[in-house]
């Protein structure tokens, strides 16, 4: 059973990644969601576990910048020749929602092995194999149908090639007119009837896209389901949470997404490093330690001018409540309303850019297609659509949505913005009670390349991590601390002579660090302090002399 579980959850990262992890430009395998997974534990063995996602990039189902490519599981499904003959798929130049062909072969990458192993995984989390090709399916189903066009103007619009729309339905198990109508008209509630408004050709494209997203994010949401169902347990007794989230991002274009995300990685930094000096600080007077406080960057401006109740995510969701909301009177309001100082208009940049200075450094923003990703909309006949479908999986995506109702009150869904601040805020909860370990990542260069290692990209990123306040808090503090047990244990042998040597460790590791001319160390309670982390590398160095000289005292071998 401890294996199977084991299994189960190392089986859940590939998994996730397939659906969740793309090529960016600065890395092959970027996650593009965040993942808490807590592991449970019971007796020292693991019991099972809990992942809980944060904002997937479903805008990249749709698009992608330059050099970049779209989820790992579209390419993979397309390098089965198995999956595409029976799906009648083509190659990735053949797909508009794959805007970069040239980047759809990666370096080091094998996108049938991958598959292979992302099948492997579905089936160790119980998912079988009629919903595997349910699943693809599906996949196949958004590659076809990102390839319909369309004829018309502003006010009305025609499919343009109805043999894609046969071909887009098959897929998904629908009608074909059914689909064609709702790609190229919405239903609109008046009173108590029911009309069906003609889309304009750009609304047409826009609700396709729409259609993309929310199946691809719907079936996201399955996977994780499917998984958490596997890996549940109510029976364990100690847990770890691990975090892998997305770093701080700094693109050619910033949008929506890495608003998101970098206001996320300022909660994070606020945490890190409010408890890194707690923790220190807490420490040092345990043990009675001298302390001088250190001054350190305080990021709550700018966490404030995201989130408080007149800030960016609260000027988003005003535009986005309104039927006419746009992105340019987005951008005016902000301009005119916020006036912190970490908020910036360039005053010859486009109207339509922004700048904030985060911690990591100044950022700019587009706000092009902010309100309308922050509204995150999902149309009554996208929802009757995919309920409408024969596709099992297809069927459950949607059955909990409110417009699948058919009796009660509607309530306008939460904006993207908003459920994702609420998600956040449970997390930085979360993370407060537990006792935090960091493991921070740096990229050597932006060409992923061995061997290469540029200066300015590293210390962008050591600034941006936190690294910059940690190594300020250590300075200000001891470098080395340790218990006088396991400090006498270790270095008993650096003293001059077991005469020294004296049962009270509080003395003893006083007697050593006499002996090794150690200076800047503070005895505490339990522990000692060291201020230079060099005295320890002296320690170390007579603890090697000496058992190299003992080497020599022992009898030769006859």
């Amino acid at each position: 059973e401890v294996q199977r579980v084991k299994k189960q959850l190392l089986e859940s990262n590939p998994l996730l990644e397939s659906f969740g992890n793309a090529k960016t430009v600065r890395n092959d395998n970027s996650s593009r969601f965040g993942k808490y997974m807590e592991i449970l534990f019971l007796a020292s063995d693991p019991a099972g576990g809990n992942i809980t996602t944060y904002l997937l990039e479903k805008s990249r189902v749709v698009s992608q910048q330059q050099g970049e490519r779209n989820f790992h599981i579209f390419y993979e499904v397309l390098s089965n020749s198995s999956l595409s003959r029976m799906f009648g798929l083509g190659g990735p130049s053949d797909y508009f929602y794959l805007s970069d062909p040239s980047s759809a072969k990666v370096r080091k990458v094998d996108d049938a092995t991958n598959f292979q192993d992302t099948t492997a995984a579905m089936s160790y989390v119980g998912i079988n194999d009629a919903e595997q090709r349910s699943v693809f399916e599906l996949v196949a189903f958004i590659l076809t149908v990102g390839n319909v066009t369309f004829t018309g103007d502003r006010n009305t619009s025609h499919v343009e090639n109805k043999s894609v729309v046969i071909e887009a339905a098959k897929l998904l198990g629908v009608n074909p007119k059914r689909l064609g109508g709702a790609l190229t008209h919405r239903t609109v509630k008046s009173g108590v009837e029911k009309i069906k408004a003609p889309l304009g050709v750009q609304n047409a494209q826009g609700a396709r896209d729409a259609l993309a997203k929310a199946l691809y994010g719907k079936l996201f949401d399955w996977i994780v389901s499917r998984t958490n169902v596997a890996i549940a347990t109510n029976k364990y007794s100690a847990s770890i949470g691990v975090l892998d989230i997305y770093g701080f991002e700094i693109l050619g274009v910033n949008g929506f997404e890495q608003l998101c995300i970098n206001y996320t990685n300022e909660k994070l930094h606020q945490l890190f490093i409010q408890l890194t000096l707690k923790a220190e600080q807490e420490e040092y007077k345990r043990e009675g330690i001298r302390w001088e406080k250190v001054k350190y960057y305080n990021n709550k401006p700018i966490c404030d001018l995201v989130e408080t109740k007149r800030g960016i995510f609260a000027f988003l969701d005003d535009e986005s409540i309104y039927p006419n909301g746009n992105d340019k009177s987005l951008f005016n309001k902000m301009k005119s309303g916020l006036r912190q100082p970490e908020f910036i208009t360039p005053p010859k940049g486009p109207a339509t850019q922004f700048q904030i200075k985060h911690y990591a450094g100044i950022v700019t923003y587009d706000v092009a297609g902010m309100v309308e990703r922050n509204k995150d909309t999902v149309y009554p006949d996208i929802v009757a659509l995919a309920n409408s479908s024969s596709n099992p999986v297809a069927q459950t995506l949607f059955v909990n949505h409110q417009h699948a109702k058919k009796t009660g009150v509607f309530k306008r869904a939460p904006t993207t913005c908003t459920q994702y601040k609420k998600d956040v805020d449970q997390l930085m909860t979360d993370l407060s009670k537990c006792n935090q370990h960091y493991i921070r990542c740096i990229k050597p260069n932006g060409s992923k390349r061995p061997g290469m290692f540029e200066r300015d990209l590293t210390l962008e990123q050591v600034r941006y991590l936190g690294m910059l306040e940690t190594v300020k808090v250590r300075r200000a503090g001891y470098a080395f601390r340790m218990e006088f047990e396991r400090f006498t244990a270790k270095y008993k042998c650096c003293m001059n002579g077991m005469d020294e040597y004296e049962p009270d460790t509080y003395r003893t590791t006083y007697n050593i660090l006499q002996s090794a001319s150690v200076r800047d160390f503070e005895m505490g309670k339990s522990k000692v302090f060291i201020k230079d982390a060099k005295s320890i590398l002296s320690l170390e160095d007579r603890r090697k002399q000496f058992w190299e000289d003992a080497r020599y005292m022992l009898p030769e071998e006859e």
